[in-house]
């Protein structure tokens, strides 16, 4: 697999690591996007089918990942916010602790950061994180989630990825 790595020579490739913060902001934006897509032109909790596998299902997810921890709603928005800021946190610190030892897993903190940065915009703004891609095989549905989520877990399975590989 070719790696794109931001270091070349021991200096630092700008251009590389520019790509990264706007590939980021993009993630972030595009999942901005989607969502006020949604509160504009979808009823809560009403499904709209796209495919036989494909819907689209807005959701008011005052809860964590699947649905947990709903039920307080002001605590669990208190709680996932401060959650979601010491994720931001703790995955930028490893980016500049990846930086000053050269190592190249910009990408993966990134796609957690920007993630986790889409629904902290939503649960700050809103009180709660929209979601509304519903995958579905027969009458299984998957949890509902967006654009965000997918990006932190790209991010997380490029995480394990290479926690595997070394």
């Amino acid at each position: 697999m070719y790696k794109i790595n931001i270091f070349h020579k021991n200096k630092i490739n700008y251009i590389v690591l520019s790509l990264y913060i706007v590939l980021s902001l993009c993630i972030i934006l595009i999942d901005f996007i989607t969502k006020k897509w949604i509160i504009l032109y979808t009823k809560p909790y009403v499904s709209y089918t796209l495919l036989p596998y494909f819907n689209i299902f807005h959701v008011n997810n005052y809860g964590s990942a699947f649905g947990l921890f709903s039920q307080d709603k002001e605590i669990t928005r208190f709680f996932l916010s401060l959650i979601s800021i010491i994720v931001i946190i703790q995955m930028t610190r490893k980016i500049f602790f990846n930086f000053i030892n050269k190592k190249n897993q910009f990408l993966t903190y990134l796609f957690i950061i920007s993630g986790s940065c889409g629904n902290l915009i939503d649960r700050i703004h809103y009180g709660f994180v929209i979601d509304f891609i519903d995958i579905h095989f027969y009458k299984f549905h998957f949890p509902t989630f967006n654009i965000a989520d997918i990006s932190i877990f790209i991010g997380f399975f490029l995480f394990l990825f290479q926690k595997k590989k070394n």
